[in-house]
């Protein structure tokens, strides 16, 4: 129990005081929002540079490569299509550009295939290996420089100039 000195005395709390509420109220509330207002930012931030990324990756290389494979794939069927209205002669040259269009069509870019080759190489850096990386599989985008050299070579042969526009 408290003396009567003590309830005078201005150092002395009441937990019952009504500004005793209001304070811990506010503190609580003032934790809530700044809390609130932490994930947001957060969220916000992540959300940002998540497009920035997305944005940076699409323009760089998603574009590019969507680009020049369908390109390349537009190329091909109109080749095999001329081919296929010309003479009998020139069956061993639809068997190869089919085998192009086939392969073009079966070209799948891995969304993490440039940071992997990234990381790879990193690695490989730090590690002094000069030739683990690749171990017998080529990259898609390996793939498609081949089938795009092989492309131009059908061309030529079947006497057609077409600049692919590419580079």
């Amino acid at each position: 129990m408290q003396s009567s000195q003590d309830e005078e005395s201005p150092w002395v709390e009441d937990d019952n005081a009504p500004s005793h509420h209001v304070e811990a109220e506010w503190a609580g509330l003032s934790t809530n929002f700044t809390t609130a207002g932490y994930r947001d930012g957060i969220s916000s931030g992540k959300e940002a540079a998540l497009q920035e990324g997305f944005d940076a990756g699409f323009a760089r290389t998603g574009a590019p490569r969507g680009r020049e494979l369908g390109v390349l794939r537009g190329l091909a069927a109109a080749l095999l299509l001329h081919l296929s209205r010309s003479s009998p002669a020139v069956e061993p040259a639809q068997m190869r550009i089919r085998e192009i269009v086939d392969k073009l069509a079966a070209v799948r870019f891995r969304p993490d295939e440039e940071a992997t080759a990234l990381h790879r190489a990193g690695a490989d850096a730090q590690c002094g290996a000069d030739e683990v990386q690749g171990q017998g599989q080529s990259s898609p985008a390996d793939d498609l420089r081949a089938l795009r050299t092989q492309l131009e070579s059908g061309l030529l042969e079947a006497g057609l100039d077409v600049p692919l526009g590419l580079d």
